[in-house]
């Protein structure tokens, strides 16, 4: 990278030179920004305070075993090298944390958005991991440059969010009846950038613990959204869940039931309020692969069809996990390949069963949920998600604005484990928006504090 900066101290915007992935005759033509020299890195050390106080920072690391990274932290056992004479990639160093007690870099990659997590993989920090401290560089601007960026960033602002507009439905299939429609939906799908923008700058400067993107639900209105979010109804035949045995567990410092084989890939509800379902589903699955070591997908939409009035639910309206639970106790369930979702409410199909549960256990306090997730597998939880409908990663706590209060609970969600990141402990949540939102379908909470009422209502079955 040095080289290239040594030579080319100017740069025209992308619009005006656009990427082709060929090699062609050069077209210079004037620039937008001028740099005044870069500053070389000579160690892990100094790389990791130029990435904290002046911004990201180039680096060639040996790629050579990455092509089919998903995600996860590089670590030497990947087999990637740390010397010098095997350096055959560049990428940039855009941050860096902690998971689990093992810190790494963030690393922004030039494969697209397809590959890794989002484009970026994280590779383990203060070891010179894949030869990532061997060659560093960052260039310094003068001021004039940086203002003829900031008025640039600022004409383009127009075209560019047209441009994210077209890909967005692109991305998510949607349609609309009119130009009227869709010139309204643009709008919202305008504001909501602008909030997410908003956002995403409090969580650069450390008031917001967790970062926003633009999700499947950006054309949405906030109401829209909140209609989705329904789990509601009442048991019409209560039945007490069975008190939680702590006697005799231990509880680890952390635990994944991804990384058991416990948790089946992530799922989409689509348009209908079927998240109580979802969450129910999830924790049998879990329970019985803890039984027979099976994993199999059940079906949510034997729920949304089988559970419903008789039982307190109303289908793609909105219910409850205990309710759900109730309906698996009497009549069992079938898997989702004999009985597929199909995310609108039906005429109840019901033909046999694969399982089977006997009861379920309620849990009464944020330590009981820690013990049962520990020890028993995945676990029902209701939450307050309002504010989640842009997460895209970090921890949510307090200070998202969501709910501890139990009236406020209005979405069905799977804890799947938990962990720590730089001393905050946090749940591990499997949601059913799909595997683009939040962590590859995942959201992690604020744990031990009832973040977004996470603690107030959970249950597991028992086979």
């Amino acid at each position: 990278m040095p080289s290239s900066m040594s030579w080319t101290m100017a740069f025209r915007s992308e619009e005006s030179y656009p990427y082709t992935a060929q090699d062609g005759e050069c077209k210079r033509n004037g620039y937008v920004v001028k740099i005044k020299k870069y500053v070389d890195l000579k160690d892990e050390k100094e790389v990791t305070e130029a990435v904290s106080s002046k911004g990201p920072v180039t680096a060639a690391i040996h790629a050579s075993t990455m092509s089919f990274y998903s995600h996860g932290i590089v670590d030497k056992r990947s087999g990637c090298s740390s010397l010098p004479e095997d350096l055959d990639h560049a990428v940039l160093i855009v941050g860096y944390g902690s998971e689990d007690g093992v810190d790494y870099w963030i690393v922004k990659n030039s494969w697209g958005v397809k590959w890794g997590e989002h484009g970026y993989v994280r590779i383990k920090r203060n070891v010179n991991a894949c030869g990532i401290a061997l060659d560093n560089s960052y260039p310094v601007l003068n001021m004039r440059s940086l203002v003829v960026v900031a008025t640039l960033v600022l004409v383009a602002c127009a075209s560019s969010i047209k441009e994210e507009w077209q890909q967005f439905k692109l991305t998510h299939g949607k349609t609309y009846r009119s130009l009227v429609e869709d010139k309204n939906r643009f709008s919202i799908f305008q504001d909501n950038v602008r909030k997410i923008q908003e956002h995403n700058k409090k969580y650069e400067s450390g008031e917001v613990s967790y970062a926003m993107k633009v999700t499947q639900f950006a054309d949405m209105t906030q109401q829209e959204f909140l209609d989705l979010l329904k789990t509601q109804g009442k048991a019409a035949r209560p039945r007490n869940g069975l008190e939680f045995d702590s006697t005799g567990i231990e509880t680890k410092t952390a635990i994944d039931w991804r990384k058991e084989g416990a948790v089946t890939a992530v799922k989409d509800q689509g348009q209908c309020s079927s998240c109580w379902a979802f969450s129910a589903v999830g924790s049998i699955e879990g329970q019985l692969f803890l039984k027979n070591k099976t994993l199999i997908d059940l079906s949510v939409q034997e729920l949304v069809d089988c559970a419903n009035l008789i039982y307190g639910n109303l289908g793609c309206n909105g219910g409850r996990m205990d309710n759900a639970f109730e309906y698996v106790e009497d009549y069992g369930i079938q898997d989702e390949e004999s009985y597929p979702y199909t995310a609108h409410d039906g005429k109840c199909k019901r033909n046999g069963y694969v399982v089977k549960i006997k009861k379920f256990v309620k849990l009464k306090d944020e330590k009981e949920v820690t013990e049962a997730v520990s020890s028993k597998g995945p676990v029902s939880a209701a939450i307050h998600a309002s504010n989640m409908s842009f997460y895209s990663h970090g921890i949510v706590d307090t200070r998202s604005g969501c709910s501890s209060l139990p009236k406020d609970l209005n979405h069905g969600v799977l804890i799947v484990g938990y962990g720590s990141e730089d001393g905050v402990d946090y749940w591990i949540v499997k949601n059913s928006w799909g595997a683009d939102w939040g962590e590859h379908g995942y959201v992690r909470i604020k744990r031990n504090v009832n973040a977004c009422g996470i603690a107030l209502v959970n249950s597991y079955p028992v086979l």
